[in-house]
């Protein structure tokens, strides 16, 4: 609801995907955080602590897979 309220507003039909964070693949959630614009962040803990948490899962998982 929330990503075709987004798409009918902002007449970009088919351009936007809305993905949790928190539930979505660590592949996913990396990319997410190191390609994707931000509309909804405004510094709020919250999201610090759960970018954070995918960033240092990401490292750990680099280091297994890549050392």
């Amino acid at each position: 609801m929330l990503e075709a309220a987004l798409e009918r507003e902002l007449k970009q039909y088919n351009k936007i995907s809305v993905v949790d964070l928190e539930t979505a693949p660590l592949y996913l959630q990396y990319s997410i955080l190191m390609s994707a614009l931000k509309w909804f962040d405004a510094n709020v803990p919250h999201v610090r602590r759960v970018e954070q948490s995918i960033l240092s899962k990401w490292e750990k998982d680099y280091e297994r897979y890549c050392v």
